[in-house]
């Protein structure tokens, strides 16, 4: 899990912080390090500084130095953290924008296409489908969300929060790479004594918000060009919905309507 956390927190770091930031904080320590070099303290302690030789406290080497790196360090940080405020409350109103707007859009398709799925392949309305895709919690802190689901799905699961590797959907998650990008995972859980050893169970707050006999998950990987961006699962409760999840064709239709360009997947994500 924690590769996959430095992994995301990496690709969201070089996303959102641009050119122009790596730029200033270059020119920042470029001043620093010609500061310690003293040139930049000649202006208090050389023999031509306009300030005062009684002022003791101002023409000594340290706190010169000191002094020299706070006058060149104050405009670059301030110009730093005022960019991130910005970006910080212009990311939040596009986040709010999409949620409003977009995501009911999406939902709505879904819950077309759900419903086509149902008779085109004898599905049990048992059947539920959602999306999830990883959110930043914190610097390094990634957990997986559901943005958009069909109308069955219980309003409480909405606030399901899985740690990367938490879950069936976790260890399937951790196991995703773009070689394998075209195909979809299929994870009984009807025998938990044929688990992997590595499986890790939901958390107990999860436990008490997930539906509790879930027979198994069919998920399938959404990518933008080669980066994991989200999953789009399939679960159920009832036993001969699990002969469908294995069947090829329906993994087919699941692929066709995630589409090849998941722009709007991958806006989300860095929101």
């Amino acid at each position: 899990m924690v590769t996959k956390n430095i992994y995301y927190e990496l690709k969201y770091l070089f996303d959102n912080i641009k050119f122009h930031k790596f730029l200033l904080i270059f020119f920042t320590l470029i001043g620093a390090i010609v500061i310690s070099l003293g040139d930049a303290q000649a202006f208090f302690t050389g023999e031509n500084s306009p300030i005062p030789k009684n002022w003791n406290f101002f023409r000594k080497k340290t706190n010169a130095r000191i002094i020299s790196l706070i006058l060149i360090g104050i405009p670059s940080i301030s110009v730093y953290l005022t960019e991130i405020k910005n970006t910080s409350e212009q990311t939040s109103e596009i986040s709010k924008l999409i949620y409003k707007i977009t995501l009911p859009y999406l939902e709505q398709d879904l819950n077309n296409f759900y419903k086509n799925l149902l008779s085109q392949f004898k599905l049990s309305t048992e059947t539920r489908m959602y999306i999830m895709i990883p959110r930043r919690k914190g610097i390094l802190q990634w957990q997986l969300q559901i943005i958009g689901k069909t109308n069955n799905l219980d309003n409480q699961e909405n606030n399901l929060s899985l740690n990367l590797d938490e879950g069936g959907i976790g260890y399937v998650f951790q196991s995703i790479s773009d070689k394998v990008k075209n195909q979809a995972k299929y994870i009984p859980l009807c025998d938990i004594d044929q688990l992997p050893s590595n499986y890790k169970h939901l958390s107990q707050n999860n436990k008490d918000i997930a539906r509790k006999d879930t027979k198994g998950y069919l998920i399938v990987p959404i990518f933008y060009q080669n980066f994991l961006v989200g999953l789009f699962i399939v679960d159920t409760n009832i036993q001969k919905d699990l002969i469908v999840f294995e069947n090829h064709e329906f993994h087919k239709e699941l692929f066709n309507w995630i589409g090849n360009d998941n722009l709007l997947m991958n806006l989300i994500w860095r929101l």
